[in-house]
């Protein structure tokens, strides 16, 4: 419930490259709280297992915070309206004579209009239906974080498997993880700059990396690789898909256009398990860990398609 809420608020506070920047840094402190929680959990657990869940408990204290210290006016309630702004623009009579007063009046109106217009630009209203890119990428991250889930629910088990050292490592690996992806989101904008419009074909090639090296890894080093990469790719999916979503909708219809984001995004993590199950044998493959391999190669054709056609992605 608070998740699409919480991605939404950023549009109500900043816009440009400031609302760009809010969204990659909140994306990277979520990262941030799955590691600070699960070490907090695991320590709970070993006094009790009834204790994990007191953890839920510090919901209340930023119910608290939001309402002591997150600011009332936002950039909706701060927005002049169209005739308030055209109320206050003086005679141009005085200035210019009454033969020129409508021609004047008439260009300002005009250069108003424009600004509005482009503050509305691929804008859409809270009554009228989500545009096809919303749905285009919603259906994209659960794509995503679909194949992302596979490394996750398996790697554990492939640990044990290939015999490289103890499962329980899996858990210092995920840790890791989730500090490359903070990393990686809170300098989201630094990445941005320097990539441009390839960095929608940075994220299939990391993850499609990361698999590969996964298929034929049988060290830890290797191993941890994998996670890294994995998690670059994920550290920068999460937040540009938020920042685009909430360039193409209204203040007033971000909270709707998150709410999509994060339902395909949980829709991907339960399918996981249940697609990848049965893809192997889809293609007369008896071995589980193909499956890696045929999301690289998935990978890496997105990403000569996106480098190819750099300039009609575009850049974040």
């Amino acid at each position: 419930m608070f998740t699409p809420i919480l991605k939404a608020l950023p549009s109500d506070y900043y816009t440009g490259e400031e609302k760009d920047t809010v969204i990659a840094r909140a994306a990277s402190w979520t990262n941030m709280g799955n590691i600070i929680f699960v070490l907090l959990a695991g320590y709970l657990a070993s006094l009790s297992w009834r204790y994990t869940f007191a953890i839920y408990g510090i919901g209340f204290l930023v119910l608290v915070a939001i309402q002591l210290f997150l600011p009332v006016k936002t950039l909706k309630s701060e927005t002049p309206k169209l005739a308030d702004i055209l109320s206050e623009i003086p005679d141009s009579s005085d200035i210019v004579g009454a033969a020129g007063s409508a021609v004047v009046q008439e260009e300002e109106k005009k250069q108003i209009q424009k600004v509005q217009d482009e503050h509305d630009e691929n804008c859409i209203k809270e009554t009228e239906p989500m545009p096809l890119f919303v749905y285009i990428v919603a259906v994209c991250m659960c794509l995503f974080t679909m194949s992302v889930y596979l490394l996750y629910t398996n790697y554990a088990i492939i640990i044990a498997e290939r015999g490289v050292t103890d499962p329980t490592i899996s858990g210092l690996a995920f840790a890791t993880n989730s500090t490359v992806a903070f990393l990686i989101s809170f300098s989201l904008p630094v990445v941005k700059k320097k990539l441009g419009g390839y960095i929608f074909a940075f994220i299939p090639f990391c993850l499609g990396l990361s698999y590969i090296i996964f298929y034929f890894a049988y060290n830890l080093p290797l191993m941890f690789l994998t996670q890294i990469l994995c998690a670059m790719s994920m550290g920068t999916a999460i937040p540009t898909s938020a920042i685009l979503i909430l360039k193409r909708v209204c203040p007033d219809n971000a909270v709707k256009g998150m709410a999509f984001l994060t339902v395909a995004m949980f829709t991907g993590q339960f399918l996981s398990p249940i697609v990848f199950s049965y893809l192997p044998t889809l293609f007369g493959y008896s071995e589980t860990t193909i499956q890696f391999i045929l999301v690289a190669v998935i990978c890496f054709i997105l990403t000569a398609i996106i480098s190819m056609n750099v300039k009609k992605f575009g850049t974040v």
